[in-house]
Order: C-alpha cells, then structure tokens, then sequence
C-alpha cells in the first residue's frame, strides 16, 4: 500500500505534450541502441536519477555535457591515444552517455566541448585551432554532426519514454482513484495536517454524508467535534503505529450516530517519514444491532424458563436449552441428533400427530396440550408450541417448539375440579358434577332414542347413627356405604353423593326400565351385611330408593331428579329399605323382573329346569331323524313358564351360562340314553346362545360334556344364532374348533339377523334352518314364498342342508316338498314333549309315512 500512497501522492496534475524530430533510420538505431541498455535504465538508481526532478535539472544537463568530455581528455591524455579524432575513440562514448544522460542539453554540450577539444588539442597543429586538411575539416564536422544527432535521438527517445511513463502513471492514478472511490470499506487518506488527499465514495455517503468534495479540506473542520480517544489515535498513526476498533459509536456529519469498525494505518513517503494516515471504516451498525439481537436471542434461549426445542425440517433436534432439558430430564448431548418422538407418552394416536403439523405446514404454527414422556419413563402434561420456519422460497426449513410444563397447574386445576365437583368426605362426585352428566345423558338418550334412570338413595334411619354415634362415625359410615355402593356398580354408572346421607346414581342405555330395579335391589342388597367400623362400631343399615326414567319422566335434570327424590319418599313410607318407580306401572314390573331373577337363580340350584323335545323329519319319508332339545321351566305355584319369559331375563344377568351348559349335559345324556335303548336317532339339535359362543373356551366346554355323558359327537348339532357370527374371524376359529369334535353346525332362525353369502361360503356351516316367521304366512303370503324358495336354491348350491321350522299346515308341507327343502319341524308333526314321550313316535310309522 505504500507504494500506492507514493503514486497517489506524486501523480502530476497535467500531461505536457511534446513534438518528436529526426530522422527515422537514425531514431530507429537510436532506439534500438535504447533498448540495450533497457536493462540498465529500468534500475531504481537510474531512474531516480533520469527521471526524477533532479534529473530535469538545466544545469543537471550542462553538467552531464561537461563532465564526460573532460574525463574523456583526461583519460585520452593519460593514455596518450592516437591524436586523431577518428582514433580518439573516447570522445564518442563521452558524446553518446552525455547525450543519453543530458538530453539534448547534455550532448550538445558534450558534443561542442568534445569538438573543440578534439580539434584544439588533438588535431595537428596542436593547441590551435587551425584545419590543415580537408579531411581533418570534415571529420571534425562529421563528428559534430554525430554529437548532434546523438542528442537529438535521445532527446526525443526522452520524451517519448517520459510521455508514456506519465500515461502509466495517469492510468494508474486513475486505477488507484476508482479502487479508492469504489472499495467496499470507507477508505480516506489525509496527509500530516489531517488534510484529504482521497476518499471513497463510501466514505463520502456513509462517513461524510455528502459533504462535497472533501479534498484538501480538513478532517477537522469536517468533523469539529472529534472526541479526544480520536484524536490520540490520530497521533499514534502519526508516529507509525497502526490503531483501530472492532466497535465504536462515530457522530457523522449530519448528526447521527452509526457504529464503526476502524483503522487508522500510517502511510510514508520514498523516503520513509511518515506521510499521513491512510483510515479505513465500516458501517457495523446493523450487525452490531444484530449481535445484540443474537445476544438478547441466546439469553432468552439460555435463561428462558420455557422449554425450546429447535430441529430441522425432518424433525432432527439441533438446539435444546436449558429449560427443556431440565423439564425432559434428558442431556443436550443425548439430545441433539435424536428426533423428538423419543419424548412420545403413547397417550395420543398417530392421526393426532398427523393433524398437529398437518396445521403447522397450513396456517405456520399449531398449540395446544400434549402429554409426552420424561427420560425416567414419567408422563407429564405440557403446553406446546410448534411454529414452522420457512426459507425465502416458502419452503419449511426447521421447526420451533416452546412448551411448558403444565403438571403442577394440572394438579391445580384438578384441585379446584376436585373442589368444586367432588364431595370432599367421599370424593365421589357432587351435585353440581352429576347434574351436568344427567344433562348429557338426558341429551344422549334423546338422540339414540334410549333410555336413562336416576337412582335416589337415602340411608334409613341415619340420623340415629349420628345422634347416637356421634358425626366422626356417621363420616366413616358414609365412606364405607360409597365404597359398597361403587364395587356393585358398572364402570360407565356414575354414583354422586348429593348431600348429608344422600345418594344419587345414573345409569344410562337401558333396554329395560326393569334393569334400572335391579340395580336398585343390587344396592339393597349390597347394605345387608352389617359395617365393622373403628372404635369396634358394628352397623346395620338400610336404604330406601327412588327411580326416575329419562326422557319417560322428565327431560332436564332438575325434573329428573325431583321425581326420582318424589319415589324415593314413597319408598320410605312404603316400609323403608325398598324401592319404588316414579310410576306404579313401572314399580310393579320392575318387582315381577327382580322376582324372576331371584327365582331363575333358586332354579338352577333346584334342578327346576326340565328339556322337552320336538321331532326333526326328513322330507324323504317324513321319518324322524332327531330331536331339538327345547328348555322348560317348572316354576313352583306357577307351572310351567315360556322360554320367552326367562330367557331375556337369564341372557341379561349371566345366569344363560350355567343354564346353557346344563341344558347340553341334559341333552346329551339322554341321547346316549335313547341311542342305548335303539332309537333310530341320528341328531341331537341343541341350541347355543350368543353369550355361550362367545366364551372363550366354548369347544372346551362342549368337549367336556360329550366326554362326561358319553355320547359321540356325531349325533350333536348345535343351532347358532347369526348374531353370534358378527366377529368371522374368531367365530370362525371357535367353530373350526367344535368340528374338530365331529359336531355338526347349524344356523338358527336364518334370515332374520345378519344374513351373509361372505360367511356362509367360509364358515364351516352345515345346515340352513328357515325361521318360522317366514313360513308362517305360506302359501298366503308371496313375499315370504319367494324367500323361502330363494333360501332353499342357496342352500342347495352350496352344498347345505335346509331345515324349515314352524311347519302347522299341509299346504306348508305341500309347498317346501315342491321346493325339495331337506327337513321339517314343527306343530303338524309334534309339538315339544317330555322325554318320556318321544318313544311312541319313532316305535310306529306315522300317518304321513303311508301316504
């Protein structure tokens, strides 16, 4: 840069125009001769002394001219040469360097001083300047003329050679003008007095602010109120040393303050003083603005009590702070590279995660709450935010998450939940809670077309027991009837204590208001057994219960509730420890269900449970080829009760379990019996209920039986319902289990539920029997005709056996014998008889035989 200081510094200011003379043969060996010596010329020294101002010097040249003649004489004299000038060869050299040297000043006077030298002292007569020859005459003149043209060759070579070295010298000042004005820095060079020499045309609109052309002003004057650290470091560079600021805040010329990176550098002259200062600057203020952004960014990242994660646009974590990684549990190491579902809780599906950035890549940010995991394995709520970071092209690059973690105010909300919608004593829930879930059912019911019951309780008598007791012992008899009351309760029933010894239960999706009665009686029941409690208090207690049914007896909450409260009064003048409905109806039936129920249960134990038998016949020969086992009950006082009356009631309570089992073993003992006696018996039908298939181990269970009565599995058909088959999958396998056994399958009432080809194809079923309902109406009904026929063709086509029930008439019999169904059941043959009966049947041909 010095070097470019120098050439800035000494640039002329006008380029001087000469005129060229001589010959051109003459210029063209001049410069030839020129540029041998190119070499020598271009040396610092001679160009110091050729071209410097020194060397532009007049007399500089008379000197030259003077110097080389003489010290060519003394070196002629010492040497005693030839005399003659054509021989005195040094004259010629002193012409040529003086003319080379002096210009045309220099070799004219070199040439005249050689000439008079030459002739005075060495051209006979001696010391004179006389011409004897002619030829003496004409080389001296010759020699003149040489010198001359000599000076006039290198003249010009001069001008030409300094007319191109001041070209140079204005393209590289104009180079080093335009690399000043253009460069990307402010850049200023001022001299000793702090005077501009050049500036950029940075520093004109950024430092100056376009003050007007700055040189030779001073820098001073343009900036009076310089601080004095400015100043300092403007005398430092003076002296030599280089200064500057990586930052520093500059009041600008039209007032404003911008932030600097500076330096001020010391540039010198040929000589080596220093010259002045070269400054350099740079606007940083928006960087600096933006370190202090990044500053303030990082403290936040770092000290923020939010949780941040930063991860790119494939979800790799890059960035956790402080408050994340105390929130996780996890490191920033075992973070970063990870993904952030290691933190997944397992509590949200995937369509959660995929609607979450679904509205993130959509609206550019997605909030709200989520549960995730710590590294421990602890769930925890939080409050999460996840905001999209887009590139200039719209194109998502990384991902923000900020959260927090919302476990305690969890703990605070379900605190004042608890408070305001739990009973504190029993903590089940309160009155408020409890209307807000009947408004839901209430509204539920209304749009399934369902029904709903409302459950007020009342402990009789307790009053006694705080009287008595005192009101610690009536609190601990509250908690222990809430905690009976909830172990005979269904998970989806709500039980709420409403206040003193006040209860409240909602059942919802009730087939049945009867069902409602026996949950009542359940909780009766459920306060039978005397309550041990601490202090060695032994109570008995009753509890008296009103039924409501929503929307039958009211469609809010409050009216709901009034009538349950309403029967639950009767109740209690009714004799205490029962229940009553809003409406007799109701309370009557709901009584007759509960004795039914009871009774069921004294039943199986008794043996109550008899099997009667209607004959199967073949279309063939009307021959009976089995029997389908038909449950009886024989109720004490009652006589016998229709399986339409007991069965909803034993499929609702269980008890279709243990009575469906010992059905089978009935069945089955006592067709290893009549196949013992020789009946001619091929098929033993026994119906399997839905809740029966649907146990696990159905196949075990049947196996056991066939073991214990000891009758072949061949002779055993059982009738499934198509309800049962609803789940093909498992219906399937448990069926593929029981034909392992040798049992035939068959499906009951077919066409009236879940009639499928899809599963008849796949399952291994083996016989088809028309429900009665179909061939009731035959032959008046041609509807029913037409299905009747199009499930008999099915059948046929695939392969399976058709049996058609609820055959009364001949003209039933006429009909289903033109469709060629396979078998027949029903009150034209025999109706259900006692085991006892059935011999006589098969022992002789029946009428229809011999026709």
């Amino acid at each position: 840069m010095n070097s470019i200081h120098r050439i800035i510094a000494n640039l002329p200011k006008n380029e001087t125009k000469h005129q060229n003379s001589g010959g051109s043969s003459i210029r063209g060996w001049l410069c030839s001769l020129n540029v041998c010596f190119s070499g020598l010329r271009t040396m610092p020294g001679f160009e110091i002394v050729t071209f410097g101002k020194f060397a532009r010097r007049t007399w500089f040249r008379l000197a030259v001219g003077l110097a080389f003649p003489l010290a060519a004489f003394g070196c002629q004299s010492v040497l005693q040469l030839d005399a003659h000038p054509y021989v005195c060869l040094l004259f010629y050299p002193a012409v040529f360097f003086g003319s080379w040297l002096g210009g045309l000043v220099g070799g004219a006077t070199a040439t005249v001083l050689s000439t008079v030298i030459g002739w005075y002292f060495f051209t006979s007569p001696f010391q004179s300047f006389v011409v004897q020859r002619p030829s003496e005459a004409i080389s001296i003149a010759i020699f003149a003329s040489m010198g001359i043209l000599f000076s006039l060759a290198h003249e010009r070579l001069r001008l030409g050679h300094r007319r191109e070295t001041e070209r140079d010298l204005a393209r590289t000042q104009e180079m080093m003008r335009l690399f000043i004005e253009h460069a990307p820095l402010s850049i200023a060079m001022l001299d000793r007095d702090l005077r501009y020499l050049a500036v950029s045309r940075r520093w004109m609109t950024e430092i100056a602010c376009g003050t007007g052309d700055l040189t030779g002003c001073s820098h001073a004057k343009i900036f009076p109120d310089l601080p004095e650290r400015w100043k300092t470091a403007y005398r430092d560079a003076l002296a030599g040393a280089t200064v500057g600021s990586d930052g520093e805040q500059w009041n600008r010329a039209d007032g404003t303050t911008i932030w600097l990176r500076w330096k001020a550098n010391p540039w010198t002259e040929r000589d080596g003083t220093v010259g002045g200062i070269i400054l350099s600057a740079e606007d940083v203020t928006d960087s600096r603005l933006a370190d202090d952004q990044k500053r303030i960014t990082s403290t936040l990242f770092t000290h923020t009590l939010e949780g941040i994660l930063f991860t790119d646009a494939e979800g790799t974590i890059l960035a956790a702070n402080p408050a994340f990684c105390a929130v996780t549990g996890y490191l920033e190491a075992e973070l970063i590279g990870a993904n952030p579902r290691i933190l997944k809780s397992e509590r949200h599906d995937q369509d959660f995660y995929v609607r979450m950035f679904e509205t993130v890549a959509a609206v550019g940010s997605w909030q709200g709450e989520i549960w995730n995991r710590r590294k421990d394995g602890e769930l925890f709520p939080e409050w999460l935010t996840i905001s999209a970071v887009r590139d200039s092209a719209g194109g998502i690059t990384n991902y923000i998450g900020s959260s927090v973690d919302i476990s305690r105010a969890k703990e605070t909300e379900a605190q004042i939940d608890r408070l305001a919608n739990r009973d504190p004593l029993t903590d089940l829930p309160n009155r408020t809670a409890v209307m807000q879930s009947i408004q839901r059912a209430i509204a539920k019911a209304r749009r399934d077309d369902s029904k709903g019951a409302i459950l007020f309780l009342d402990l009789d008598h307790f009053k006694n027991v705080n009287d008595s007791l005192g009101h610690p012992v009536g609190d601990e008899l509250l908690c222990a009837v809430a905690r009976r009351y909830g172990a005979r309760l269904r998970d989806n029933d709500i039980l709420s204590r409403t206040g003193g010894d006040e209860f409240l239960v909602l059942l919802e999706n009730l087939r049945d208001p009867a069902q409602a009665a026996s949950v009542a009686q359940t909780l009766i029941d459920a306060l039978k057994t005397p309550f041990a409690l601490p202090g060695g208090h032994e109570i008995y207690i009753g509890t008296s219960i009103g039924i409501s049914v929503f929307p039958d007896d009211g469609d809010v909450p409050d009216r709901v509730i009034s009538c349950a409260d309403a029967a639950m009064y009767q109740a209690k003048k009714g004799g205490r420890n029962s229940f009553l409905f809003y409406t007799q109806a109701l309370t009557q039936a709901a009584h007759a269900r509960i004795d039914l129920e009871a009774a069921l249960r004294k039943g199986l134990d008794r043996g109550e449970f008899l099997v009667h038998y209607q004959p199967l016949v073949a279309m063939a020969d009307l021959q009976i080829t089995g029997v389908e086992a038909l449950v009886r009950w024989q109720r004490p006082h009652h006589g016998l009760v229709s399986p339409g009356q007991f069965i909803p009631v034993a499929e609702e309570t269980g008890l279709i379990l243990p009575l469906g089992a010992e059905v089978l073993r009935m069945a089955c003992r006592q067709m290893r019996e009549w196949l013992d006696g020789g009946a001619p018996l091929q098929t033993m039908a026994v119906n399997l209920s839905a809740h029966q298939f649907t146990q696990p181990d159905i196949a075990e269970q049947v196996a056991g039986i066939l073991a214990e009565t000891g009758l072949s599995g061949r002779y055993l058909e059982l009738e499934i319902t198509e309800s049962a088959l609803m789940d093909s999958g498992e219906a399937e396998r448990k069926l593929s289990a029981l034909k392992t056994l040798g049992v035939r399958l068959a499906i009951d009432d077919f066409g009236t539920g879940y009639s499928s080809l899809a599963y008849l194809k796949r399952l291994p079923i083996d016989k088809l029997k028309i429900d009665q309902s179909f061939v009731h109406d035959i032959p008046n009904d041609p509807a029913n005709m037409e299905i009747v026929a199009a499930v008999v063709a099915m059948a046929k086509n695939l392969h399976l056996t058709v049996l058609a029930e609820g055959v009364e008439t001949e003209a039933q019999l006429a009909f289903l014998r033109d469709l060629h169904c396979d078998a027949l059941q029903g009150y034209l043959f025999s109706r259900p008889l006692p085991a006892r009966q059935l011999p006589v049947l098969w022992e002789r041909s029946l009428d229809y035989a011999a026709q």
